[in-house]
This record gives structure tokens, C-alpha cells and sequence, in this order.
């Protein structure tokens, strides 16, 4: 009997024993499906909470201070949320405390299973409500997708104002960068261009005056910097007659200039040929030729280009100070990437815009613009008109002698002032230096010769580079009009190398009219002057726009043509300031689909794009506070009108409305006597200091 009872103790003690394997083989179900939910959830909820209260990259914050010539540097102290933001910060907290409560069922659930003991009853409960807090999950994530898409169709950045590049503090992501815009003018290639022709030439413009003597070397013997000897023989050589870029010279007691060298490799360049363009005795352009063609045929190269402290300015009588004399130590240079393609460019320039238009009439206070499709190289298109034409007492040659002007019988004075390549090198402007009145803001307007109350008719020509041969339109440096790449223009568009004939300096005006220089273009000037202000009609950002993301397109659009050269004073400010300024450079005209570029729309409006670095952004709100201020002019040199612009109160998403005659009820709606002044897109009548003010 004892042994009986002691078999079945035993037996009772595996069965529970059995039992309990059971129970924990049960209760550990339910566990693991909640941890595998829990580690799947935790990084999306984290996603989701984690963005509600970061601050984001405001701006550009585009305020019509027209006329203005002060800095703004603080932002505006009333609140400028977007209402689609506040609405987007409503569903997400909304979302999320919903995700919350489905999250504690499913975790309760977990609960019930584990403590069961078994009950089916028990686990079935605990089961459905696992299936239905997963089911409330799926709905609360594909309601927050579908929100983040209708978010980003509104054009409010990642769809809760997320930024999608972030920096440590204020830093800017572009080291080095403010000098464009300040000591850097302009430079080609631009700033991170692709698929850049492997036969580029390297421009850069500085806004001071630059001592060639540091940087450059007389190869060609002749003592002047920046020049070429031998032009027109066959025997031409570049590394040998024309002058070179001196090197670098690292180390203590070193100096640094310019250097160009692969971004991958950090390879030097074997070396370069220098051209300078001289405007007054003074050099602010020079052209950079490297000896050997950039890149691979095989594979798509990067480069960087390097401005360094050593570069001095052309001003003997205050020391020849480094150009970025006063920037921190360390940031006292400029430098720029861009990638070449695989490829030379051996595709002719061609002119493709006009202005004053072929046979039409202009007011006598006008500028003379030329537009090419191509990057031009500067060296032989900038200077000042001067008598050359041998038997033409009526035409005038340009110096450098590949722009001849010529003018009707009843004008008896060369036209004063320079002609200027701008607009990223890709449009020659002639702006006049003869004072004959005064715009809107009490500045100079400027006129082309005319005879008192008559009309003076002008005919231009441009003479295109000599090609090397008949068979590519390669050409000799300083010979005429052509692009950055050294191809000679195409003035006929035919695509054949003609030559053009290579006259004597003071050859007859008529004489040029052969293929390929550009000719035929004729237009007429009145004895009156244009004194219409140009105002803004379209900014992109609007007024106060928010969640501007880095590379977000920045320009303007002004209802009348406007003066290239004027255009590289329009500025920006940050705030809370960043080490470096934010760089730009304006680039003018709409970009088609196909990659031309139309100048000027169809109702005489001109739209500006600011290329700049990217805005920065991370963890506090930055404000950039672009400035556009009396400085700036129409073709005609009448500065821009402060009482009209896009109204502040109406926005389309980052985008301003339009202002124009069309719609007067998207303008700033000023007037004369109560209102008479636009400050930040509404009317007010407060002077510009008080504006300013206010602003600060």
C-alpha cells in the first residue's frame, strides 16, 4: 500500500510539474509578442514625440524694406506660425496620445494572458484585445503617413516641419562660405555645379581690386600680368605665352593663393595659365586655364577650388592688405566644390537676348544688355568704349576690340561708361557714366548720348574669337567673344566654324560684318527719360514664410528688366547670426523645362534667383531677412519703389501672391497720405527708421 500511494505522489508531483511547464510555456507567449510589439513600436512613437517641440529653420523671412539701405539683423517679435503648422502639431499630439492608449491595451492584454492560469475565457479576452489594440495602430500609423503626405502637398517642409538637414548650434554647413557676396562677386563653375565641361576655364570676380603681382607670374615676358604674347601665330602656346598661376607655398612662413586641386584625391593641378581683365588700370576678374584638361573620359571628378589669405588687394596706399583682411582666423579664405563630367564642350555661344529689342525705340537713360546662353569668358568683353575705327568717324571699338558701337551722324561724343560681364558671366551690360537726372530716391540717372529733342540711332557688333582652325571652334585667348570653355561665338547660329575675317584694330566698322561675329542689331534712343520705379511682384519664400528647407529656392520677381550689375547688392541677414554669412550670387531669368532661359517674361516682369549656400538648420529658430534696398535698379537706374509689394497678410503656402496691375488686392495697399510706406509687406505709416525698429 505504501508503495502504491508513494507512485502515485510521484506521479501527481510530474503531472504538476508537467502542468507547470505548461503554465510558464503558455505565460511565455504573450511576453514575447509583447516585447517584439514594444521593440517595434518604441522607434516610431519616439519619432513621432521626438519632432513636437523642435524649433525650426524660419525664413527667408522676405520683408519689403525697399529703400531701405540698414541692415535688419533681429526677427520680428510678434509670432508668425503658419496656421497649417499649428493644425499639423494638433494631429500629431492627437495621434500620438491615441497611439499611447492603444499601446497600454495591448500592454494590459499582455497582462491578462500572463495571468490567466490557464482560463480560456481568460486568454481569449486577452487575445482580442491584442488584436484590436494592433488594429487601432495600424489606423493611428496610416492616419499620421497619410497626414504627412497632405502636409507636404501644403509645402510645409517634411510634413511637420521636421528639417531633413540639421547642425550643431549655429554653425553654418558651409565652412568658409561668406565670401561670396562679400569679397567674392561671382565665380564659375558655381558652387557645387555638375557635369561641368572638362575644358572649363575657371572665373573669378572679386568686388576689390586685386594685386596680381602676388599671384601671378610674367611667362609671357612682356610686363604685363595677366596677358598672353604671340596671339594669331600657329606657333601659339598656352603654358609658354601666356602667364601662370604661382603656386601655393605650404608650411610656416608659407603663402597661400589660389590653388585647385581633385576632391577625391586632393591631388594639385599640374598648373594653369592667368588672364586678367583690366577695367581702369585695376584687375578684378581673372580667368584661370589649366594646362591640362580637368577630370577622366572615364568617370565624373570633383574639384575644389581655394582663394586663399594671400591674395592681396591693388591699394598700395593702405598696404596691400589681404582681401579677407578682417575675417576670423580660419576663415579668413573661400573655397568651392564642383564635379566635371566626362566630357570637353566644344558647342559655340550664341547670343539669344537683346536689350534695348532689335529696331526698337528706348528712353536715352538706358543700359545695354547682351545675353548669351553659355558662360562667357571676361577678358575680352569688359571695358570702356575709345575711338579705333580708322574711317568710321561714327563707330567706336571697345577695348580689347571685340565690341565695335556704332552711332547716328547728329551724335558727335563716344558713349562713357563700361560695358561689364555679369549675371554669373553670361550677360554683357553697358551701364553709362553720363549723369543727366535723378531717380525716385534722389539717386543718378544715367544717358547715352542724344542730340536735345531728337532721336539717336545705335548699331552694336560683336566680333567672335578666332578659331585655332576651320574644323572646332577652339579660339585664341584675347582674340574675341567667346565662351568659358574658349569656344568662339557662333554669331550666325549656322554651327559651321566661318573665322571671321581678323582686321586691323582700326579696320572700317562695315568691314566686320562677316560670319561668325553678331551683327545687324540696330535700335533707336529718344531725347526722354524712363523715371517708372520697378517694385517687387513675387517673392518665393513669402512674407514670413516657415519651414524653408536648406536648398529651398530663394528669388524674386520684379515687374520691370533690371540692372544686372545692381542686383549683386541685394543682401541677407541672419538671426540669430550665424560664423558664416550666408553666401549669394543673382542669377536672372526663368529656367525652362528644356534648360534655356527666357530673360524676360511676356508682360515685361524679370524674375531674379539668389544661387545661395544652404540656409542652415537645427535646433533654434534661424531667421534670414533678405534686403533689398535703394541700391538696387531697373534698367533705366531707377531704384526700386518701397510702397508696393506682395501683401504679407495674403500667402500661397512659402510662396508670396502676385502684386501687379492685375491684382491690386494681393499689393501692399498703400497710399500716398495715410499709408504711404510698405514695411514688411504691410502698410504703414511709420518712417523707415521706425520700421526698422520695429523690425529689431
Amino acid at each position: 500500500m505504501l508503495r502504491w500511494i508513494t507512485n502515485i505522489r510521484s506521479r501527481l508531483r510530474q503531472g504538476r510539474i508537467r502542468l507547470e511547464r505548461r503554465k510558464i510555456k503558455v505565460a511565455n507567449r504573450p511576453l514575447f509578442l509583447l516585447m517584439a510589439v514594444f521593440i517595434f513600436l518604441f522607434p516610431i512613437f519616439y519619432l513621432l514625440f521626438s519632432s513636437l517641440p523642435v524649433a525650426h529653420a524660419q525664413g527667408p523671412v522676405t520683408s519689403e524694406n525697399l529703400g531701405l539701405n540698414t541692415e535688419v539683423q533681429q526677427e520680428l517679435g510678434l509670432a508668425t506660425t503658419d496656421i497649417r503648422v499649428i493644425i499639423a502639431r494638433i494631429i500629431r499630439v492627437a495621434l500620438g496620445f491615441l497611439g499611447i492608449i492603444f499601446l497600454c491595451l495591448i500592454l494590459y492584454a499582455g497582462f491578462l494572458w500572463m495571468t490567466a492560469g490557464g482560463e480560456e475565457s481568460k486568454i481569449a479576452d486577452a487575445k482580442a484585445l491584442i488584436i484590436n489594440g494592433i488594429i487601432g495602430l495600424i489606423i493611428i500609423l496610416s492616419a499620421y503617413g497619410i497626414t504627412v503626405f497632405v502636409m507636404r502637398m501644403l509645402g510645409i517642409g517634411d510634413g511637420y516641419g521636421g528639417s531633413t538637414i540639421s547642425v550643431s548650434g549655429n554653425e553654418s554647413n558651409f565652412y568658409g562660405s561668406g565670401s561670396l557676396g562679400t569679397v567674392i562677386k561671382d565665380h564659375y563653375p558655381n558652387r557645387d555645379q555638375i557635369d561641368v565641361p572638362r575644358n572649363t576655364k575657371i572665373i573669378i570676380s572679386f568686388r576689390p581690386a586685386v594685386s596680381t603681382t602676388f599671384f601671378i607670374t610674367d611667362t609671357s615676358g612682356n610686363g604685363i600680368l595677366g596677358d598672353c604674347k604671340n596671339i594669331g601665330d600657329s606657333n601659339f602656346v598656352w603654358q609658354t605665352d601666356c602667364d601662370t598661376l604661382k603656386p601655393s607655398i605650404p608650411g610656416p612662413g608659407g603663402v597661400d593663393l589660389i590653388d585647385i586641386k581633385r576632391g577625391d584625391t586632393g591631388a594639385l593641378i599640374r598648373g594653369a595659365n592667368v588672364l586678367a581683365s583690366y577695367e581702369n588700370g585695376k584687375v578684378y576678374t581673372i580667368v584661370i586655364r589649366p594646362f591640362d584638361y580637368l577630370g577622366s573620359d572615364t568617370e565624373k571628378i570633383p574639384y575644389t577650388v581655394r582663394i586663399g589669405k594671400g591674395v592681396l588687394t591693388d591699394d598700395p596706399a593702405n598696404g596691400n592688405k589681404s582681401v579677407f583682411e578682417g575675417f576670423p582666423s580660419g576663415r579668413d579664405f573661400y573655397e568651392w566644390n564642383f564635379t566635371c563630367d566626362t566630357k570637353l564642350d566644344v558647342t559655340p555661344p550664341h547670343v539669344v537676348d537683346v536689350f534695348p529689342a532689335r529696331t526698337s525705340t528706348e528712353a536715352k537713360n538706358t543700359a545695354i544688355q547682351i545675353t548669351f546662353d553659355k558662360a562667357m569668358d571676361p577678358t575680352t568683353v569688359q571695358g570702356s568704349f575709345s575711338d579705333g575705327t580708322g574711317a568710321d568717324a561714327n563707330a567706336y571699338i571697345l577695348n580689347g576690340s571685340s565690341v565695335f558701337i556704332k552711332k547716328s551722324t547728329n551724335i558727335d561724343t563716344v558713349p562713357l561708361g563700361n560695358f561689364r560681364l555679369v549675371n554669373n558671366y553670361r550677360t554683357m551690360e553697358f551701364a553709362s557714366s553720363v549723369i543727366c537726372g535723378q531717380n525716385a530716391c534722389g539717386g543718378n540717372v544715367y544717358c547715352m548720348p542724344v542730340a536735345d529733342g531728337a532721336i539717336a540711332s545705335y548699331e552694336l557688333l560683336l566680333r567672335a574669337g578666332r578659331a585655332f582652325s576651320a574644323t572646332s571652334f577652339e579660339a585664341m585667348p584675347f582674340s574675341g567673344v567667346m565662351d568659358a570653355s574658349g569656344n568662339a561665338l557662333d554669331g550666325d547660329a549656322d554651327g559651321q566654324v566661318d573665322r571671321a575675317t581678323y582686321p586691323p584694330l582700326g579696320a572700317v566698322f562695315d568691314t566686320q560684318k562677316v560670319p561668325d561675329n553678331y551683327f545687324g542689331w540696330t535700335f533707336a534712343l529718344e531725347d526722354r527719360l524712363d523715371l517708372v520705379p520697378p517694385f517687387i511682384n513675387n517673392t518665393t519664400p513669402g512674407p514670413n514664410a516657415t519651414f524653408v528647407l536648406p536648398n529651398d529656392e530663394w528669388s524674386m520677381v520684379f515687374s520691370k528688366r533690371m540692372l544686372n550689375g545692381s542686383l549683386y547688392e541685394i543682401g541677407i541677414s541672419v538671426s540669430p547670426a550665424t560664423i558664416d554669412p550666408p553666401c549669394r550670387s543673382p542669377r536672372v531669368g526663368d529656367v525652362q523645362p528644356d534648360g534655356t532661359v527666357v530673360s524676360v517674361r511676356a508682360d515685361g516682369s524679370q524674375k531674379v534667383l539668389m544661387s545661395h549656400c544652404g540656409f542652415v538648420t537645427n535646433q533654434t529658430r534661424i531667421y534670414y531677412i533678405p534686403i533689398v534696398d535703394s541700391r538696387v535698379q531697373d534698367a533705366h537706374y531707377n531704384c526700386l519703389y518701397p510702397g508696393k509689394g506682395p501683401n504679407a497678410l495674403i500667402q500661397n503656402s512659402n510662396n508670396s501672391v502676385v502684386c501687379d496691375s492685375a491684382n491690386p488686392t494681393n499689393c501692399c495697399a498703400v497710399d500716398n497720405n495715410t499709408n504711404p510706406f510698405c514695411c514688411n509687406g504691410l502698410a504703414s505709416n511709420d518712417s523707415r527708421q521706425t520700421c526698422l525698429d520695429k523690425l529689431k
